[in-house]
């Protein structure tokens, strides 16, 4: 098992770190970017980028294009969804609110496993970086290919002390029901926004963690309307 030190006030809700629509629409997109630990994560990843000369591309730049440039990059699309929930888990920090159950994907790009400090901001990026190289080197012109393999999710359970690894490889939804089911646990907030990803399950209340923040929480019908 993993055993992860996190200090907090510690809840009964499961944190859900949400799949790739949580920036479906470009409205969303902008209005995230102006939460100062979203740019400071984005700032960071982008220093990692820049060090490497072989790979020009402008985070923020991305985050603010058109829908059909977005979609059609699909690699880059799920790095800054990764960021995106890195800086928001950063923010949800202050509130000093820990839900006792965290639901996040798996693999190497995973926002959940930079939040839990298993990896390192810089080392997701290298990560990143690596995949997409060698995915291009295998298939010319595939760079839409990277990371569109199916989701699967982890959980993390507080013991009172750490945050212990407690099951994986299964679908959000089938991880937050065994929480509701072995522990009555009946909220689950979405990291951020819910989005279209966020599951969908009887007696189970989604809240968002934008809602509990009281100097954000004024954006949210902001992006609601994005």
């Amino acid at each position: 098992m993993v055993k992860i030190k996190l200090e907090g006030v510690h809840v009964s809700s499961v944190l859900l770190f949400a799949g790739r629509s949580l920036l479906d629409k470009p409205g969303i997109r902008t209005h995230l970017l102006r939460i100062p630990e979203v740019s400071a994560t984005l700032r960071e990843a982008q220093r990692e980028l820049d060090t490497d000369k072989g790979v020009k591309f402008d985070l923020v730049s991305f985050i603010q294009s058109e829908d059909k440039e977005f979609h059609s990059m699909s690699c880059w699309k799920d790095l800054v969804v990764q960021l995106i929930q890195v800086g928001l888990y950063k923010r949800l920090q202050k509130s000093m609110v820990k839900p006792k159950f965290l639901v996040g994907r798996t693999g190497n790009i995973s926002a959940m496993d930079v939040c839990l400090g298993k990896q390192s901001l810089k080392g997701m990026v290298q990560t990143f970086k690596e995949q997409r190289e060698q995915t291009l080197k295998n298939a010319q012109n595939q760079d839409t290919l990277v990371g569109q393999s199916l989701e699967l999710f982890n959980l993390y359970v507080w013991n009172g002390d750490t945050y212990l690894s407690s099951k994986s490889g299964k679908s959000a939804e089938s991880l937050i029901e065994d929480v509701m089911k072995d522990h009555l646990v009946y909220e689950t907030i979405a990291l951020g926004l819910s989005c279209e990803t966020t599951p969908e399950i009887a007696n189970v209340t989604v809240v968002e963690s934008l809602i509990l923040d009281p100097l954000l929480n004024w954006i949210v019908p902001h992006l609601k309307s994005a």
